[in-house]
């Protein structure tokens, strides 16, 4: 998308009106699907993150971050929820000795759909939490 704005301004004086009514809508609209997916992932449940594994988009959105700011700060915002969520969980896990089992099973499952650097730090937290009870 970045391109198709360079080209656009590199004709502003050729370029017609309606050319650029039309990239701007584009525009909106790659932005208004960022938009659906970071909210996606701010109230997808831990146990759901298999069906819709966060490391996809998250690979997806970190392809082209370096040349759009607004994949950068999606990547950001995905990444903040997912491992608050993994958080909650895991504290849950420890405060709640009758529940421990099967919330850290959610929590492992849910890791399998993490970025690697994620699941890596967060599998030995998880383990941690195991260990304790």
């Amino acid at each position: 998308m970045n391109l198709v704005l360079l080209i656009r301004d590199r004709l502003e004086r050729h370029a017609s009106q309606a050319i650029d009514t039309r990239v701007m809508e584009v525009q909106s609209k790659l932005d208004s699907i960022i938009d659906v997916v970071v909210q996606k992932y701010q109230i997808l449940p831990l146990d759901q993150y298999q069906l819709f594994p966060p490391r996809e988009v998250l690979d997806k959105f970190s392809a082209v971050a370096t040349e759009n700011q607004k994949y950068a700060d999606a990547v950001e915002q995905i990444t903040k929820t997912i491992v608050e969520r993994l958080r909650q969980e895991m504290q849950k896990a420890r405060d709640q000795f009758e529940d421990r089992e099967k919330r850290l099973r959610i929590c492992r499952a849910a890791l399998k759909s993490f970025p690697e650097k994620l699941q890596n730090y967060y599998s030995e937290n998880c383990e941690h939490v195991k260990r304790q009870s």
